[in-house]
């Protein structure tokens, strides 16, 4: 019986991976260049019982510009693993993962260091590197997800997407791409991605990247997602629920908490009952411009929407200077743990983040993670398309 293997390039803690797994696919490997992520990753069970190995590689080819490259080495390793499990090109399935770094592509975080800027204009270049290495395995599927800026951010004279295009058709794949919102796929989060799905021509190639999902009626709410976590003070870690802790607060971000109702934006500081609490910064842009913080972080020390869908989950997700990231019961004045950021993420109670008492690596895990809801979705159009 013919067999969907899976392979997963910058799989990071493994939300694609997951979503794939509980389609049946088989994951075999997952390599990402950040060891911290073996043990989170390795957690994943197919539906056969088996579990996809972890490596920890850096993806970028060895030139002189990434010395420490090792994607020859990886190409190496996916062939090892394809053999062990016996994969048969002749029956089985190959579909690879890619979700590269964002970002390099984000919006966010613009303002960095030169080291930062050169580091980023390396990174743009790993998923055209990877293609080559990949289409070298004629695989029957390319599932890719990334940030919107992906299909606008140019690397020399094109986007890296309209460049990624090029090369896939010149193989013989036909692509479809679209920019989705998480909340349309019963994800209870605003999350805006680009989805890339490129398909061997050879399978009547007839595809089209869905915008929603036909089964999901209405948004998931924030608190249908984590409503029935246990409350937590801030800088509590849950004693019994593995990563439901949040981070401390100082005694002003307290009191700024606690002025501010759920949906709420931070304007409503200025005038709280303890008095002027906004930020300085948001002050001064006031007297300057006559700002008064709207369209302008606006979201920073305030609650979140329990009839809404959350904000999109970042890596600074536990933090509430970095978003609309404050719990939206007004008798729990802290952040969202990493559990709820998990639950939001559609992660379920049961996947770990390892180290089970870090805060900062296990939000950073799951901010950039892809939602395995998210994945399995895509997973299953993947693989009716295929049979």
């Amino acid at each position: 019986m013919a067999r969907n293997f899976v392979i997963d390039l910058f799989c990071g803690a493994g939300g694609a991976s997951l979503g794939f797994s509980k389609t049946g696919c088989k994951v075999v490997l997952g390599i990402d260049s950040e060891e911290i992520y073996k043990e989170t990753y390795e957690q994943i069970t197919n539906m056969d019982g088996s579990r996809p190995m972890f490596l920890s590689f850096d993806l970028s080819p060895c030139t002189p510009l990434t010395p420490g490259g090792q994607l020859e080495l990886a190409e190496k390793h996916i062939v090892d693993t394809l053999k062990s499990n016996e994969f048969c090109a002749s029956v089985d399935k190959l579909i690879f993962i890619v979700c590269a770094p964002c970002q390099p592509f984000s919006k966010l975080g613009r303002n960095v260091s030169l080291a930062t800027r050169l580091q980023r204009e390396i990174d743009r270049g790993l998923l055209l590197g990877v293609i080559g290495t990949i289409l070298k395995f004629e695989p029957d599927a390319i599932f890719s997800e990334n940030v919107p800026g992906i299909r606008s951010v140019k690397n020399v004279e094109k986007s890296v997407n309209d460049e990624a295009t090029i090369l896939l058709s010149a193989a013989g794949y036909e692509t479809s791409r679209a920019t989705v919102n998480a909340m349309n796929f019963g994800i209870p989060q605003s999350r805006l991605r680009s989805i890339s799905i490129s398909i061997r021509r050879s399978n009547n190639f007839a595809f089209k990247v869905p915008t929603f999902d036909v089964l999901v009626a209405r948004p998931v709410t924030v608190k249908e997602a984590i409503g029935h976590y246990p409350p937590l003070i801030a800088g509590e870690c849950h004693a019994e629920i593995p990563n439901h802790n949040c981070r401390e607060l100082s005694a002003l971000n307290l009191l700024r908490l606690s002025s501010v109702k759920p949906g709420e934006d931070n304007t409503v500081l200025a005038t709280t009952n303890y008095g002027d609490l906004s930020l300085e910064c948001h002050r001064s842009l006031q007297r300057r411009d006559g700002f008064r913080a709207r369209g302008n972080f606006s979201d920073t020390y305030t609650r979140m929407d329990p009839e809404g869908v959350s904000p999109t989950i970042t890596t600074n997700c536990i933090s509430v200077s970095n978003g609309r990231f404050g719990h939206y019961d007004q008798n729990q004045n802290r952040g969202i743990s990493v559990r709820e950021a998990a639950a939001l993420q559609s992660f379920p109670d049961s996947f770990k983040f390892f180290p089970l008492a870090s805060l900062h690596p296990a939000a950073t895990m799951v901010g950039n993670a892809v939602p395995p809801r998210l994945a399995e979705f895509f997973a299953r159009n993947i693989i009716q398309e295929l049979n």
